[in-house]
């Protein structure tokens, strides 16, 4: 019949916007979840050149230290 024809379509657009807000929803809840855990991808690169200047902190040392050893040998 026509009334179940309109059920049927008014049920299928139902799951369609169910389905979309449910899959919005899983996506904001990831994408706040991901800000909390600090797995952005601004917190991952800012991480990054944190350990790039360690590192190059501690290779700048070792440079340091070596040519004081041969200042000192050579004098």
């Amino acid at each position: 019949t026509v009334e179940d024809l309109i059920n049927q379509v008014a049920y299928d657009n139902y799951l369609k916007d169910y389905n979309k807000k449910i899959t919005i929803k899983k996506f904001k809840f990831k994408i706040i979840k991901n800000v909390f855990t600090g797995n952005t991808l601004k917190n991952k690169i800012l991480k990054v050149f944190d350990r790039l200047g360690y590192e190059q902190d501690v290779a700048a040392q070792k440079f340091y230290e070596m040519l004081s050893d041969q200042y000192e040998k050579n004098q």
